[in-house]
């Protein structure tokens, strides 16, 4: 004789899955984040050069800002919005 199995919620599987997407849709957020920002947001760059000759030494450091691509930029954009959607959607 068997007993009736009762639901208690959902099943492990649909628990990790339910716990992938929702990190996706995180990763996603934070790939979105990261595409605006780099639209914007200038990174620091430098370069130090030098000379040394005997006891003297004569060093120049220059200091650069460069912008990520806007390529790369649409990409990690592009690629947020998918996660975020993919996501969301085997959420519902």
């Amino acid at each position: 004789m068997s007993l009736p199995v009762q639901n208690r919620g959902p099943s492990l599987v649909k628990l990790r899955d339910m716990t992938t997407t929702r990190a996706l849709f995180w990763v996603g957020l934070a790939v979105l984040i990261l595409g605006i920002l780099s639209l914007v947001v200038p990174l620091p760059h430098r370069n130090r050069e030098g000379v040394h000759v005997g006891g003297v030494s004569i060093d120049i450091e220059t200091r650069h800002e460069e912008k990520v691509s806007p390529i790369i930029s649409a990409v990690m954009i592009v690629g947020g919005l998918g996660a975020i959607a993919f996501g969301r959607g085997k959420n519902s």
